[in-house]
């Protein structure tokens, strides 16, 4: 397995988030409409319980491979992460609160959980290398390196394959993921719904994002 070049990327929407609180639970879905919240025993499947966020605003990643593929991404409001796909004893160097790691964390913490790419150690690799470049393709290429070190670990490896159903029931409910093969190849396409007939992407230019995070009870 040939690990992805970025050729191009696009980022649609903001990273608008609430951080959830423990300690407020029946004010985290004050104003969130339909959005679910867990249940506070099961949060700890989302990872630390004191770090987590939830997406308010619909946000699309779209990456185009020199490889010819492309993977959409698109995480619609009610998914949760704690960013944390750089373990606490590498915070020091890299910070999961970085604005330039932020996608690319939210990235590798939804396919440590879904697994878009199998389920063997060539896919924990390749979504690590992912991960690397989605840092690099903003021109960080020295954070990306130490991320990718950082995240290639043994603690990254038994975080992929363990068992997180309620992480997993959140990801399939509210994160679509669309992979457009190469010309030519006929593996199936990975997406809840069926895409055949939709066009090739090309020519996408990066953009930038901010990000917007409130409190429970904001």
């Amino acid at each position: 397995m040939a690990w992805p070049r970025i050729k191009t990327l696009q980022v649609t929407g903001n990273l608008d988030f609430r951080r959830l609180d423990p300690q407020r639970y029946d004010e985290n879905a004050d104003g969130l409409g339909n959005i679910e919240i867990p249940p506070l025993d099961l949060w700890h499947e989302y990872g630390n319980i004191n770090e987590l966020n939830l997406l308010l605003k619909t946000l699309t990643l779209s990456i185009n491979l020199y490889d010819k593929r492309t993977f959409i991404i698109t995480w619609k409001p009610g998914f949760i992460t704690d960013f944390a796909s750089v373990p606490k004893f590498f915070r020091g160097i890299i910070d999961n609160d970085d604005l330039d790691l932020m996608i690319a964390a939210m990235l590798h913490d939804w396919c440590t959980v879904y697994h878009p790419f199998g389920n063997d150690i060539q896919a924990v690799k390749y979504t690590n290398k992912l991960f690397e470049a989605v840092v690099a393709f903003k021109g960080h290429e020295f954070k990306a390196f130490l991320a990718e070190l950082a995240v290639d670990s043994i603690y990254g490896h038994a975080v992929y394959f363990s068992k997180r159903t309620e992480k997993r029931r959140n990801a399939e409910k509210y994160v679509e993921f669309i992979e457009i093969p190469r010309h030519g190849d006929r593996k199936k396409v990975k997406s809840k719904r069926r895409t055949h007939g939709r066009s090739h992407i090309n020519g996408l230019e990066p953009n930038g994002f901010r990000l917007r995070r409130s409190n429970a009870g904001d």
